[in-house]
């Protein structure tokens, strides 16, 4: 199954937690949830739609995975 969809629209090929809280915010007003879109990235990282690549500074850095059709 493709689970691609539980990324929001606009967030970058590579992001942190915090490009992916300002991805949300519009969508579904998180606020400033850094816990919880850190609790996503995991579970993100678990189905198979994003890749732990590195670091930008202190933050995680995270790769979407592309799946062909």
């Amino acid at each position: 199954m493709d689970y691609a969809f539980l990324l929001p629209d606009g967030l970058p090929d590579e992001f942190t937690t915090s490009d992916l809280v300002q991805a949300l915010v519009p969508n579904i007003g998180l606020g400033n949830s850094k816990r919880l879109a850190g609790r996503m990235a995991r579970v993100c990282r678990e189905l198979g739609i994003i890749d732990l690549i590195g670091k930008r500074g202190r933050a995680y850095l995270y790769r979407k995975i592309e799946r062909n059709a």
